[in-house]
């Protein structure tokens, strides 16, 4: 198919499982199930790739799965289809900033890092992993800068209309995927081989991706540390994001690339 188109790692351990305290009683899925049904009817419930986060839609909309989430415990939902990002339950407002950072900690290092396109660069550490999307003038814009630089980095592939998003799982299930998003990214050319072997694209661990750390803006650039910078279009802005990226390698702070 061919189309024309726009030192060590740091685990945050002891963070996360101060966040967590309950995890020793973790709600099982059937519980948050229960929990759920018992509020909206008859809904599909199921774990995301984050502890104690869970992605809920209309049985009927699978198409939904990933982009709603929830805690465990209810007290928090995100993208609930009437507002976009962390809320508190039932319409009580945004979450405050603290509160979706300490969620976004607990969830770095459990992001489905098997999902993402890796770009390797010299064997350096990946600093910095984005939600991307296919149809996304600022990705691209993004993904240029990071390819020029000696940075390592991810992408979930992405696309904003949902009539493209099988050019995302065209990339992904590609027999050469980092080539294909490059080729696809740098250049506004796709050209795509599907593997042999049975593919499918990890839609609802990538959508979930979106929802937890980007209210499923892209791109959202993610850091090691949790935290998220926007892309501006201001060259001076840009050239401190990348000095940002960097200070963080330095310090170590990366992603865990091997199980």
């Amino acid at each position: 198919m061919h189309i024309r188109l726009n030192t060590a790692v740091r685990y945050f351990g002891i963070l996360s499982l101060a966040l967590l305290t309950h995890a020793a009683q973790a709600s099982s899925l059937d519980e948050v199930k229960a929990k759920m049904q018992a509020s909206y009817g008859e809904i599909t419930v199921e774990k995301t790739p984050f502890e104690e986060i869970y992605t809920y839609y209309p049985t009927a909309n699978p198409e939904q799965a990933g982009v709603r989430l929830t805690t465990s415990d209810l007290s928090a939902r995100a993208n609930d289809g009437k507002n976009r990002g962390w809320q508190h339950r039932d319409g009580g407002g945004p979450l405050p900033d603290e509160e979706v950072t300490k969620l976004r900690q607990a969830a770095v290092s459990q992001l489905p890092m098997k999902d993402a396109l890796l770009f390797i660069k010299k064997a350096a550490p990946v600093g910095v992993m984005i939600y991307s999307a296919v149809d996304c003038g600022a990705c691209v814009v993004l993904e240029q800068i990071l390819s020029k630089s000696n940075l390592s980095y991810g992408v979930f592939p992405w696309a904003l209309s949902g009539a493209r998003l099988p050019i995302a799982e065209d990339v992904w299930c590609d027999v050469n995927p980092q080539k294909a998003w490059s080729q696809l990214m740098l250049k506004r050319e796709l050209v795509t081989q599907r593997r042999a072997t049975e593919c499918v694209y990890p839609k609802a661990n990538i959508a979930a991706v979106g929802s937890m750390f980007g209210y499923r803006q892209t791109p959202t650039i993610i850091l090691a540390d949790g935290s998220t910078i926007q892309m501006d279009d201001d060259p001076v802005v840009q050239k401190k994001m990348i000095a940002t990226i960097r200070e963080n390698v330095r310090k170590g702070i990366v992603f865990k690339t091997t199980p």
